[in-house]
Formats: C-alpha cells, sequence, structure tokens
C-alpha cells in the first residue's frame, strides 16, 4: 500500500479521484450537496488538514485519510476496499502521533467522527480498540 501526501502532489488525476471519492459518499457529516469539481479543487488545494494521504493499492487509488488540527481522523475508502481501513488507520497511527493536547481545544487522542447511520465502520472501528467518546446532536433548523 503506498500512501500519497496531498499537499506533495496534487495533480488533475488526484483530484478527480478525490472529487469521484466525494461523490461516491455513502454517509456524510460534512457536507448536505455536492460541491461543484471548481469548488472542491479549491478546498483541496488549500486543505484545512494537519496531514491528508491518498490510499493507492496495487497502482489503483482506493480512498483518502487525513487527520485534521484537532487530531480528529477523516477516512473515506471505495466500498470494495473498506476491508483495507485496518491497514490505513494502523499506517497513520504508526506513521503519526496526536498533535499536543489543548484545553478545551484539542484533543489528547486521534478520534473519528461518524454519522450515525455508519454502523459497519462503528463496528469495525469498535473491534480495532476505538470507543464512543462522544455524541453530539445538531439543530437543523430554527
Amino acid at each position: 500500500m503506498k500512501f500519497i501526501e496531498i499537499n506533495n502532489e496534487i495533480t488533475k488525476k488526484n483530484l478527480e479521484f478525490l472529487y469521484e471519492l466525494l461523490k461516491a459518499r455513502k454517509h456524510s457529516i460534512s457536507h448536505i450537496e455536492i460541491p461543484s469539481f471548481a469548488e472542491h479543487s479549491s478546498f483541496v488545494e488549500n486543505h484545512p488538514y494537519y496531514k491528508w494521504f491518498i490510499v493507492e493499492n496495487q497502482s489503483s487509488l482506493i480512498g483518502s485519510i487525513y487527520i485534521h488540527n484537532d487530531n480528529s481522523i477523516g477516512i473515506d475508502m471505495l466500498d470494495q476496499f473498506e476491508i483495507f481501513i485496518p491497514d490505513v488507520l494502523k499506517f497513520l497511527e504508526q506513521k503519526y502521533k496526536p498533535l499536543p493536547y489543548i484545553k478545551s481545544v484539542r484533543s489528547k487522542n486521534f478520534f473519528l467522527n461518524l454519522s450515525p447511520q455508519n454502523k459497519k465502520l462503528q463496528d469495525l472501528l469498535i473491534s480495532l480498540g476505538y470507543e464512543i467518546s462522544q455524541i453530539s446532536f445538531e439543530k437543523k433548523s430554527f
């Protein structure tokens, strides 16, 4: 498996793959509507993440993973490659340590935010030793 760091490899191929990956998501917590390709490209080129990688396996792009500045991890794999999630998380956990804890700003541990509908990933994370640490609510309308 190969991990291509986004800020080192912003190519048209990588932008197109990340856009297709975004459009293929079944569960999303970061957006309601798919942005245009131009909006998405601008986001990628100015990404707000501490570290961001495209995951490649046997010359095929299969997903992406990032660490945000608050120590949250985002992982997005094409359905047929979800079996590699444990390996992808292991890479990140072995190569990087959480950024230093800042009270009320940054967690001391890595964590993932998931859609409540994504039961499959929830079960996988629990099997990998992750624990539920909080449940978030948002009010959709006023």
